[in-house]
């Protein structure tokens, strides 16, 4: 999924939905639910927001080595200034 909610918004990552979150916060209902992400290694489920789901794939896909090396090289360099 891309998903615009989280520290590092827009990065796609495969998730594995495990359960709908039944909770509301505020009176208000946000459709949520909760997901472990792939090679997490604390394997700890986290809630996902329908509403931050801005695109979702069936089939697995990959970023070529090189331009993965390029996109962190520039992201990294955003984080620490």
């Amino acid at each position: 999924v891309s998903y615009a909610g989280h520290q590092k918004p827009f990065i796609p990552r495969g998730i594995k939905p495990t359960q709908w979150e039944q909770r509301s916060s505020k009176g208000n209902r946000d459709a949520s639910f909760l997901a472990v992400q792939h090679k997490a290694k604390s394997r700890n489920p986290q809630k996902f927001y329908l509403k931050y789901v801005l695109e979702v794939r069936r089939s697995s896909w990959r970023i070529p080595p090189g331009e993965l090396a390029q996109l962190k090289r520039k992201y990294n360099n955003i984080n620490t200034n």
